[in-house]
């Protein structure tokens, strides 16, 4: 039985040994195959690759030169062309790119392609004529100069060929003309060999043009020269001369014009690359220099050349060209300058940034420290006003200088508008004087106004950037003034004090011809060093970093006041002798302000008692303390601690405070008091919230109907934010961080009280 079992097995043991055979032996060589595929792939890769970077256009020099340049690997595949060989045989380019070159030279094959890579190897080039077949059937005779280029990828032939359609038809002819001078002077050789030198003589002028030709296709870019070295004479052509700014034919013949025009500093450089290249040493002759035109300027160009050397290593000529490059050296020129300008900004920021830094800490310090020593219990009434006054101080100091960061980004990216209204120039100086007075003050020093002739009691422009610029300039005049005064000054210089126009009587309401209205903020200061005077109005700079470390400020303040200036029409000088004080001018121009009317200060002495009242230290007028008793308020404000520091602020002065946290609740709530009867007096309106913003939510409350008063409240102080809340439907804006004063000024505006209403206005 297991003799029977065990015949039965072996035939299927024996089966699937030989399959198991034959699977691993194929799997060994589909190994094989698959490595020989990969290294084949490999291959590919690499001549395709190759065969890419071959078919990209030759460079310029080639692809414009006048002779056909084609290039054809040893199969006869032509892999690429320039555009002479187009125009020669009437394909296009794509069309002769794969072709066969034995379509174009039929007496072409494998094996005369191999036998010339063996004679090439040899001789290095090979010269012959032949007749290429055109894209029309016509034969095109060419002489062929052939040349090997080999590498890494394989080997290939680079072909030179010129149309000598020309001279056959001069050997024709000659050959016609030798024939009829036979016949009709017979054995007469003296008059044939005349023609025949004639001919030669003709032959030998085309070969030396066609020399010539071919070393300025490899050296030549636009102006043309030919030296012949044992004579040193030189061919100039007239592009050569032109870009001398000479007229043809009007440069001497010889090397030393040449010579004379290299610039001193040049001459070496030049000279020294030429005699280098002359004796044969590898270096090619291509360098940049200055010529002297013919006018007298210098131009950079760039001079190449390529020189031909006899057997005895002797040059024989050197022929080559210039291409002018001044624009680029312009540009260079203008990329290190740019360069230069870029790290000097970037110094500048640099230092604005380290500056900043500390501007920003040094008063942020100052609340965050001063905050905690108010949570001392053992504080007295009069340390507790004196720290809160500390923090008051340092929080005005840190909105300045967010103000200033706000003005210069607006200014440079041109966003800053100005307005043009009438206003009081009385007022202007006025309001200037008493806010700068306690500072003054504070320091000992006076602050003076002075008016001089006439000045104009109205002006149009932008009061409120006057005003800036002024304190600025003020404030700039205290911080470096330890003792004596600041003289605010005001004065026309066209007017004099008796009334009349120094330049022609001038009727009220009528503006001379350079009439300017001029600011002098004089100073017995420190003073400005010479040399630091035109950095004064740069972004981030002040005098210099001393004066950063003793004085403070962004080195801003300069810079926004001269942009501003020049948006209002005007401009800002300055005038300075260090240790003595400075003076800075504003002046205003006057041309294209109407009506205006010029006061005497001589005879109207009300303009110099007003600012000289103004600017004595006087507390603010203070209204009713209660002026919105009995008003109801909505607070729509998402932000806590605001929510409890204005809320406070409300409810000092009478008013009935509900709070919501954010538009969309604010929305729902004066909706739903109106519904009651029981409509808000005043509505203030946050205008960034979460869920519904200030501008949806007042947009919505003007859909349903809503009149009642709303004013926005935005930190947002850029150009153009109270437009933006007056066309939501506010009617009016407040900026934080609210300025008690002004705030309720703000408030009262929209607040009727009771008893001084005909009419409700929430009807």
């Amino acid at each position: 039985m297991y003799l029977l079992l065990g015949a039965l097995l072996f035939p299927l043991v024996l089966i699937l040994a030989l399959a198991l055979g034959a699977i691993f032996l194929l799997a060994f060589r589909c190994r094989g195959l698959m490595k020989r595929l990969r290294l084949d792939l490999r291959q590919k890769d690499r001549v395709v690759a190759a065969m890419v970077e071959i078919q990209r256009p030759f460079p310029r020099f080639i692809e414009s030169a006048a002779d056909a340049i084609l290039l054809h690997d040893l199969e006869g595949n032509i892999l690429n062309v320039n555009e002479s060989v187009c125009e020669l045989l009437g394909y296009t380019r794509m069309e002769l790119l794969g072709m066969a070159f034995s379509e174009l030279d039929k007496k072409w094959d494998a094996h005369k392609g191999q036998s010339m890579v063996e004679a090439l190897r040899k001789r290095q080039s090979a010269t012959e004529e032949q007749d290429w077949c055109s894209k029309h059937g016509g034969e095109v005779p060419v002489e062929v100069k052939s040349s090997l280029l080999e590498n890494d990828e394989g080997t290939l032939l680079l072909v030179f060929a010129r149309d000598v359609s020309s001279r056959r038809d001069l050997e024709t002819w000659l050959k016609r003309r030798e024939d009829t001078l036979l016949q009709e002077v017979g054995e007469s050789k003296g008059k044939l060999k005349r023609y025949m030198e004639k001919a030669e003589s003709m032959l030998e002028a085309l070969c030396l043009s066609e020399e010539r030709l071919e070393l300025v296709a490899i050296g030549a870019r636009v102006g043309i020269w030919d030296t012949d070295c044992q004579t040193l004479e030189v061919y100039w052509s007239a592009g050569f001369s032109v870009m001398l700014g000479y007229e043809d034919g009007e440069i001497t013949d010889d090397f030393a014009f040449f010579d004379n025009a290299l610039h001193d500093e040049d001459r070496e450089t030049v000279l020294g690359m030429l005699q280098r290249h002359m004796n044969n040493t590898g270096m090619p002759f291509d360098v940049e220099g200055r010529l002297q035109r013919k006018n007298g300027d210098y131009r950079w160009y760039r001079i190449t050349g390529q020189a031909q050397w006899g057997g005895d290593g002797r040059p024989l000529r050197l022929a080559g060209g210039i291409t002018d490059i001044q624009e680029k050296k312009d540009f260079e020129l203008a990329i290190i300058e740019a360069k230069e300008a870029a790290l000097t900004a970037a110094k500048a920021r640099g230092e604005f940034l380290a500056n900043m830094s500390h501007e920003i800490r040094t008063p942020m310090t100052a609340i965050l420290g001063f905050t905690d020593l108010l949570e001392d219990p053992g504080i007295s009434q009069d340390e507790f006003k004196d720290r809160v006054q500390t923090i008051r101080r340092n929080g005005e100091h840190l909105l300045s200088l967010i103000n200033d960061i706000l003005d210069i980004s607006k200014l440079e990216a041109g966003k800053m508008n100005v307005e043009r209204v009438d206003c009081s120039l009385k007022d202007l100086v006025g309001e200037v004087l008493t806010l700068m007075q306690v500072r003054a003050q504070g320091k000992g020093v006076s602050l003076v106004p002075e008016f001089l002739g006439e000045i104009p009691e109205r002006i149009q422009s932008d009061p409120t950037r006057i005003r800036q610029i002024l304190m600025n300039l003020v404030g700039n005049a205290l911080k470096f003034t330890e003792r004596g005064e600041v003289k605010i000054r005001v004065h026309c210089p066209g007017r004099v004090a008796d009334g009349d126009v120094a330049d022609g009587d001038v009727a009220d309401g009528d503006v001379a011809d350079g009439d300017t209205l001029r600011f002098e903020v004089e100073d017995t200061g420190i003073g400005i060093p010479a040399d630091r005077v035109e950095s004064l109005f740069e972004s981030f700079t002040q005098a210099d970093s001393s004066t950063t470390r003793k004085f403070g400020g962004t080195g801003l303040g300069l810079t926004i006041c001269k942009r501003l200036a020049i948006l209002l029409d005007g401009d800002i000088l300055v005038e300075s002798e260090e240790g003595r004080g400075s003076c800075f001018t504003f002046a205003l121009n006057l041309m294209g302000m109407s009506g205006l009317r010029f006061v005497d200060e001589a005879s109207d002495t009300s303009m110099t008692e007003v600012a000289t009242r103004e600017s004595q230290v006087t507390k603010p007028i203070k209204g009713k303390k209660k002026f919105l008793l009995g008003a109801r308020v909505l607070l729509a404000e998402d932000g806590p601690d605001n929510q409890r520091l204005i809320r406070f602020q409300l409810e000092k002065v009478g008013a009935e405070v509900e709070v919501a946290e954010n538009g969309l609740v604010a929305y729902e709530a004066a909706l739903e008091a109106q519904r009651q009867g029981q409509g808000f007096d005043l509505i203030l309106m946050d205008m960034q919230m979460p869920e519904m913003d200030g501008y949806t939510a007042t947009g919505k409350l003007r859909e349903e109907g809503y009149e009642g008063p709303i004013i926005a409240l935005t930190a947002h102080a850029m150009s153009g934010d109270r437009d933006k809340c007056i066309a939501a439907g506010c009617d009016d804006y407040a900026t934080k961080p609210l300025v008690r004063k002004v705030f309720y000024e703000t408030l009262r505006r929209h607040f009727i009280q009771p008893e001084e209403a005909v009419s409700s206005p929430r009807g």
